[in-house]
This record gives structure tokens, C-alpha cells and sequence, in this order.
């Protein structure tokens, strides 16, 4: 789908808060919400967000704005997004889906070099003991498996990750989730273009 590729294009809403609903006390009695879509970072495409700004805190206050402004909730989940799809959409979803550590291994599996795809083996003992004699003596080290550490699936990063609020236990640690992430891409896009529009937004 073709995105106008744009510069600075945001919007801010205000909003003053009454201090008895305010946790923030007499120093914050406002809330500012900016919402971006535009390619200020300069790496090719146009990315959503939406912060803000409440009491000295600021950033990803999602709470506080779906609290105080319920209109732009329906928005939150598309933080991030870019007009190509969410933020490393199939390598986040699929690490956090899965049961594979950093290094690609599940727990118990041997690791392999990356580059040579050999399997990688460790020493069994390190030893920093003194030897005696007048003889070099000679040393015979054994090896064992160096193994991955694996983790637990994170299904519901996995979710937020995909802005796939629905997908079930069974779509995530489904085999084929790849293919059905590639899939439903281009709903997810043309939902996200209908709100990046609606909000007054060049897509």
C-alpha cells in the first residue's frame, strides 16, 4: 500500500484536570497527548505514535490517556506502527511467540556457530591447580555440549507485538505463524491506514 512519505505532521490535545482526579497533585492540571505520523526519524517511512505529558511524567502513558481522553484509545495500539506494518513485525512476534533463547536454541539443545553451523562444545573443567614434576605434563581436556537456555513464550508480548488482539494460544504457537502473520498484514495496514486517516492524517 503507497504511504505520502511526510516530515511533520502531529496533532496535540489538551486537556485540564480537575486536582481532587489528579494523582499528581496542584502540579499537574493538565494532560497533553501528541499523536505523530510522519518520518521525523528519517529511516523511509511514516510511524505512529502517541504520547504524553502529565505532572513531569512523559512518554508512553498509555493508562493516563486512555483515562483521560477515551476518544484517542481506540488509537494506542497502533504505537509504533509504521505504514509498512508494526515495528519489526515478524521478528518480535515470532521471539516472543516462541520458545527459542537469543542464540535460537530451545532448552537442553546444543548451540551451533551461526557462522559455520558446527555444534559448539565447552570444557568440562577449568582448572587454575599447579602441576610438579620435571616434565611438561600432558594434558587431555574434555568436552561437553555447550547448551541453549530456551525461555518461556510470551503470548501476550507475542500479541501486542502483531496488534493481534485475538489471536488464540493456538495461532501463536502454531507452526506456521509466520505464513499467518504474512497473511493478515495487509488487513492490519488498511485498518490502520482508515484510522491514520480519520484522525486527519496524510497516509
Amino acid at each position: 500500500m503507497t504511504s505520502k512519505l511526510t516530515k511533520n505532521q502531529k496533532k496535540t490535545f489538551v486537556k485540564t484536570l480537575p486536582i481532587t482526579t489528579s494523582i499528581y497533585g496542584e502540579k499537574a492540571p493538565k494532560i497533553t497527548v501528541t499523536i505523530r505520523h510522519d518520518d521525523r526519524c528519517g529511516n523511509g517511512h511514516n510511524s505512529f505514535s502517541i504520547t504524553g505529558e502529565i505532572g513531569g511524567s512523559s512518554g508512553c502513558i498509555h493508562e493516563e490517556i486512555a483515562k483521560h481522553f477515551p476518544e484517542l484509545k481506540k488509537y494506542i495500539k497502533w504505537h509504533l506502527m509504521s505504514s509498512d506494518g508494526p515495528m519489526h513485525y515478524l521478528a518480535n512476534t515470532l521471539y516472543l511467540a516462541g520458545d527459542k533463547d537469543y542464540n535460537g536454541c530451545r532448552k537442553g539443545e546444543q548451540r551451533r556457530c551461526k557462522r559455520s553451523g558446527l555444534l559448539i562444545w565447552k570444557p568440562k573443567t577449568y582448572s587454575n591447580e599447579y602441576v610438579y614434576g620435571n616434565n611438561q605434563p600432558i594434558v587431555t581436556v574434555e568436552y561437553e555440549p555447550l547448551l541453549g537456555e530456551g525461555k518461556e513464550r510470551d503470548l501476550d508480548g507475542a500479541r501486542r507485538a502483531a496488534i493481534w488482539p485475538e489471536a488464540t494460544d493456538e495461532d501463536l504457537c502454531s507452526p506456521d505463524l509466520e505464513q499467518k502473520l504474512k497473511a493478515r498484514l495487509p488487513a492490519l495496514i488498511e485498518e490502520f491506514r482508515k484510522d491514520v486517516e480519520e484522525l486527519g492524517f496524510v497516509f
